[in-house]
């Protein structure tokens, strides 16, 4: 997708790569860690971006159980089962039926993707 041609519908913001208004068909889901407020207004925007957004917490309280944007599923606590948590986010990612980005809002799911875990990061496409 080059977004430099003239005919793009993107905003300029001065960057190098303008911001597109819209997201691409050919765009992966993303996956926000955390339905808390800040994901979940992250969510939000996805969708309104017109990019699939998935929600993931283990607490059943946050509000994005309870929202229309996009959806949210229930995951182990990374924390307290780690392995658990692994085997949640592959079946996630499969279910996906594409890359998933992973954009997570707080460092509570962050220990989750590190390197010791066997290649987790291979499955997802990582924000920084």
């Amino acid at each position: 997708m080059d977004l430099t041609r003239g005919n793009s519908c993107a905003v300029s913001t001065g960057a190098l790569t303008p911001i597109p208004e819209r997201g691409g068909k050919d765009w992966p889901p993303v996956v926000v860690g955390c339905v808390h407020q800040t994901g979940l207004n992250l969510m939000r925007d996805f969708v309104r971006k017109g990019v699939r957004a998935v929600g993931i917490d283990y607490v059943r309280e946050h509000e994005g159980f309870r929202s229309i944007y996009g959806e949210s599923r229930f995951c182990p606590n990374p924390d307290e089962d780690p392995s658990g948590w692994l085997v949640f986010m592959r079946a996630l990612a499969r279910s996906l039926g594409a890359r998933p980005g992973l954009h997570f809002r707080g460092g509570r799911f962050c220990v989750g993707t590190g390197a010791p875990r066997g290649g987790f990061a291979r499955g997802f496409y990582l924000f920084r």
